[in-house]
């Protein structure tokens, strides 16, 4: 019996959508109402006798479903990172949208006082780059580094659960939370692929900012305390994660928030995937969309060959002085 806990079943008329992470299939009326008693924790023994089908007229049905990739998680291949989940956050998530939900009073007057110290934050910001900037943060002791990584996960799992928090507030199903290696470096990650059929287009792209919104709050705090005279390290080391950690989520050619605004503006599913065999499009005529896929994917794999080039380099580099 394959596990269909990490699927969705959205009924529709005459059919349903059965959605595995960012991945959407449509299935008739029969074999929808199959997979959500299932889903349900109907015994497969069950299903047969109410529907009047053999086990193996069933699992065969399962195989199938199998076979396509509809039922069995689905992990994006990627040449930059990968994923380990370890827990799902949905439910306590989910109690806190509510809360948000009973609350919104109270929480427009947060994001009232979040934009104002936002605002404050990155003038003081630039007021004080020269002071900021002058600190090196490749010349570390162990303790800032020890301290610099701690920081960077507690930063990152913070801006994760953000994103699906928002995910959550608009309805979605929040999959798992873990560590994602990118660049073979680990970090934090909340798995919100699932379905976003529902949602608008200004909802996707608050859920894409939210970890961005986040980091700068985090950044604009930081940047107060420097600005009224405190020059700790350690304060510093955090103004530098989040600005890093900001920057590098805008790069629209890994899935993080920059890919994800850009894929809901130009509203193309799987824009990354279809970018490296759609780099022929620039060259040939055809429609707006693969114009689009096709110079995002000349641009992808120039950003890739860059990464990896620098990569090796660092690397090299780092191990000469060893």
């Amino acid at each position: 019996m394959p596990d269909l806990t990490d699927i969705e079943l959205i009924e529709r008329e005459t059919y349903y959508i059965v959605c595995n992470q960012s991945h959407f299939y449509k299935v008739g009326k029969n074999e929808g109402s199959i997979l959500v008693r299932l889903k349900n924790g109907v015994c497969i023994n069950e299903v047969s006798q109410q529907l009047g089908l053999s086990i193996n007229e069933l699992l065969n049905l399962l195989k199938s479903f199998e076979d396509r990739g509809m039922i069995q998680p689905q992990e994006d291949l990627h040449l930059l990172y990968f994923r380990f989940p370890l827990l799902s956050p949905d439910h306590i998530l989910g109690r806190l949208a509510n809360t948000i939900r009973r609350n919104k009073t109270f929480f427009c007057f947060l994001l009232f006082i979040a934009n104002y110290v936002i605002t404050l934050g990155i003038t003081m910001l630039i007021l004080s780059h020269r002071e900021i900037f002058k600190y090196n943060i490749f010349q570390l002791n162990i303790y800032e580094i020890i301290y610099s990584m701690l920081i960077l996960f507690i930063t990152l799992g913070i801006r994760e659960l953000c994103h699906g928090l928002a995910y959550k507030y608009f309805g979605g199903y929040v999959g798992k939370l873990g560590i994602l290696f990118v660049f073979f470096l680990p970090v934090i990650y909340c798995d919100i692929r699932g379905n976003r059929t529902q949602m608008t287009k200004v909802q996707k792209a608050i859920t894409a900012f939210a970890g961005i919104y986040c980091n700068t709050i985090l950044l604009s705090i930081s940047s107060i305390l420097f600005f009224i005279g405190i020059r700790s390290s350690y304060l510093i080391i955090l103004l530098y994660i989040n600005l890093i950690t900001i920057c590098v989520n805008l790069i629209p050619f890994i899935p993080f928030d920059g890919y994800h605004v850009l894929d809901t503006v130009f509203g193309i599913p799987d824009l990354y995937k279809k970018s490296f065999i759609g780099v022929s499009n620039v060259f040939r005529h055809c429609s707006r969309e693969e114009k689009i896929i096709g110079f995002y994917g000349i641009a992808n794999w120039i950003f890739i060959i860059v990464s990896l080039y620098v990569g090796v380099v660092s690397i090299s580099g780092i191990l000469t002085k060893i």
